[in-house]
């Protein structure tokens, strides 16, 4: 929880947690951190997760994004590609700055 090579925050709404993101540092990749966001079922289609992948790219503005989706998850490939993120291997995606 206190490493430097990790960022995370609990997503809120009116004081309620409605899920979480993490940006974990890609070791390999210079520049690189791994997305990962989950909001709970009560919460879905409200916007909370377009709202993190905005804040993500504000966090680290100069830095590679990843993202790793499996192939059957329809709504979070969606949701990565609405947010700029193009594929680079079968559940792979990268939003460059």
């Amino acid at each position: 929880m206190n490493s430097e090579d990790r960022l995370l925050t609990i997503i809120e709404s009116g004081g309620t947690a409605v899920g979480m993101l993490r940006l974990d540092r890609v070791p390999d990749v210079t520049r690189g951190y791994e997305v990962s966001i989950a909001i709970s079922g009560q919460f879905h289609g409200m916007g909370f997760a377009t709202a993190a992948l905005k804040l993500a790219r504000q966090v680290v503005p100069s830095s590679d994004l990843l993202a790793t989706i499996f192939q059957d998850n329809k709504p979070s490939r969606a949701l990565f590609a609405a947010a700029g993120f193009v594929p680079v291997a079968p559940q792979r995606f990268l939003s460059r700055p």
